[in-house]
């Protein structure tokens, strides 16, 4: 029970291997026990790892999900390190974070804060599901689009807005040809400027499609663009790669940055997120534009691969049943292949606390008295429960095993916030 006292005085006074990482405990309902107050000040679902080792242990590579089909859901970003002997903690809360990062605080004076937690990019569920730990042993890579691949085109001067971008766009109407086009350049097909040599089109349009069976195979997407001068490529509609082009809205008469010259048969990387992937059908977009309306050429080809991960090893995973609010879930620190339910959650450090062996009762209430309000003097203070130990705070912080056992009246003589909590064996934790 919590209760807030205002005194009032005259004058105004106011199952895994022994030697490698583990997951050593988690909360899938968490309103009370563990608050975020550091990063998004809320009350996160959390994943504990442990490294029993004498070593520090590095996380690159590994993964965590809360699925055992889709193991690669959120990878743990580099240079994460469980420490020899230590405990590393994931806020599972779908914020998708790292260490260091800059976001948005959302009110005044803190207008945005630096992360000092990770953060995974899914929650846990209390009716039960998985946690799963994984670590890539290989990688390789697909093409999905060739250098050189056939492309329809629009080379009429003509402009198309935006609609030409969308997935289900009707190109047909459309010339096609083999890359890598241009004029200029002895390219494989050659597109046209118009009648004007020196008043030439300065946008020239292409789109490819190409069939994906199963994005979620791929970890990441790799795009080569050879342009002249400038281009912006879009997959299914979406924006993904602005080349030599200004910022903000692009017309048919917006013209690149700056002419490229002698580096216009190069091939420029691109990362590309994997997430633009769809099952079946996908299309590549493509305008490419002219510095000036007399360019002496222009150039286009683009190549796509993705990579994916040849094996992966499942270094610990729990199937969890249906979870108690703020009761955590965790190996036994004495028999680390026993898991248990534990009164109170021990985030960062050894599972030793008591373990809750009824899920279905709770530990009594604690009555105080006397009741909260204000008053004129000094208060004595007394606690009571049919049952359990009782603990308490006088500083606003929850009450835990660790904080003050209650024994005997105790008195305030200035404005306090009193927290108490009966804690009995074997049962989940009172009401705060």
């Amino acid at each position: 029970m919590s209760q807030f006292w205002r005194l009032l005085f005259p004058l105004i006074l106011s199952g895994f291997l022994p030697a490698q990482v583990r997951i050593n405990e988690f909360m899938a309902s968490n309103t009370k026990a563990f608050p975020d107050i550091i990063d998004f000040e809320d009350y996160p679902d959390w994943i504990e790892l442990h490294n029993p080792n004498l070593v520090d242990a590095s996380l690159d590579g590994f993964f965590l999900s809360d699925d055992p089909a889709s193991p690669f859901k959120w990878p743990i970003p580099a240079g994460a390190v469980v420490p020899a002997g230590g405990y590393l903690l994931f806020m599972a809360d779908g914020n998708d974070a790292g260490l260091g990062e800059s976001h948005p605080r959302g009110y005044w004076p803190w207008r945005d804060f630096t992360t000092e937690r990770y953060h995974t990019n899914f929650g846990l569920s209390a009716e039960g599901e998985a946690v799963v730990l994984t670590q890539t042993t290989g990688s390789a890579s697909t093409t999905l689009v060739a250098a050189g691949s056939t492309w329809a085109y629009l080379d009429d001067g003509s402009d198309q807005s935006t609609q030409w971008r969308a997935r289900k766009f009707d190109d047909s109407g459309w010339a096609s040809g083999p890359a890598d086009f241009g004029y200029g350049d002895d390219p494989v097909t050659e597109v046209s400027y118009g009648g004007d040599e020196d008043n030439k089109y300065i946008t020239t349009y292409f789109r490819h499609k190409f069939n994906v069976t199963d994005p979620s195979l791929y970890q990441n997407l790799s795009l080569a663009l050879q342009a002249d001068d400038g281009a912006v490529v879009y997959l299914n509609g979406a924006e993904i790669v602005r080349d030599n082009m200004p910022t903000g809205m692009i017309t048919s008469i917006t013209t690149a940055v700056r002419s490229i010259g002698g580096s216009e048969a190069d091939f420029l990387n691109y990362a590309v997120p994997v997430a633009g992937l769809l099952t079946g059908e996908n299309v590549l977009a493509v305008e490419i534009h002219q510095r000036r309306v007399d360019s002496s050429d222009i150039r286009f080809d683009l190549s796509l691969d993705a990579s994916y991960y040849t094996g992966v090893v499942t270094v610990d995973t729990i199937s969890y049943p249906s979870q108690v609010t703020d009761v955590s879930y965790g190996r036994d620190a004495a028999s680390p292949t026993i898991w248990k339910q534990f009164a109170e959650s021990t985030p960062g450090s050894a599972n030793t606390s008591a373990e809750v062996t009824n899920l279905r009762l709770a530990s009594s209430e604690v009555s105080i008295a006397p009741q909260a309000g204000f008053y004129a003097s000094d208060q004595t203070i007394s606690l009571s429960t049919t049952g359990g130990e009782i603990y308490y705070t006088l500083d606003g912080s929850n009450p835990s095993t660790s904080t003050t056992l209650y024994t005997e009246p105790f008195a305030i003589s200035a404005t306090t916030i009193i927290r108490a909590r009966v804690f009995e064996a074997g049962k989940v934790p009172g009401p705060i």
